[in-house]
């Protein structure tokens, strides 16, 4: 019976987060517009690149919008949090492709430096965005030991209210 009851809470709380277009979400806006400024960008780059550096900064780059909407499509709630944590690893991965970029003086200082500020926004917005997903889904496992697990007043988490 218990279980039953779960499942119930489980489903209740993913059709709420599925009334959420994935459009709406501040973080898929961001990471969506990177993509376009990044194709932009490496369209740049010596030729030599294209099938190794430029092809990497893209791939990465449309991968974490690309895993928002994926995870999106999944009725899994750790599915869609596992997604999250892809899209996080490719937002990284694209840190250190436009670090290399630097260095190797494909881009400049003050271009590296705005773009690492769209990524930590962007990060931060991510992982604030799956802090909220697990708080939300899996309350007692995201509460801090010794605190008591938050509860909510209303029926729709933060994350879909902001």
């Amino acid at each position: 019976m218990g279980n039953e009851v779960e499942d119930v809470i489980d489903k209740f709380k993913m059709d709420v987060l599925k009334r959420l277009r994935w459009r709406d979400l501040e973080v898929w806006q961001l990471s969506h517009k990177m993509v376009f400024s990044l194709y932009h960008l490496v369209a740049h780059f010596p030729n030599e690149e294209k099938y190794s550096l430029y092809d990497q900064i893209e791939r990465s780059a449309v991968s974490v919008p690309a895993n928002i909407v994926e995870e999106h499509a999944r009725n899994s709630t750790k599915e869609f949090i596992r997604f999250c944590h892809i899209s996080r690893g490719s937002l990284e991965e694209l840190r250190y492709y436009l670090l290399l970029a630097r260095d190797l003086a494909y881009i400049t200082e003050t271009l590296y430096r705005d773009y690492e500020k769209r990524l930590t926004k962007i990060s931060v917005k991510l992982n604030n965005f799956i802090h909220s997903l697990n708080e939300y889904f899996f309350p007692k496992l995201s509460s801090r030991v010794g605190q008591a697990p938050k509860l909510y007043q209303q029926p729709y988490p933060d994350f879909i209210l902001s």
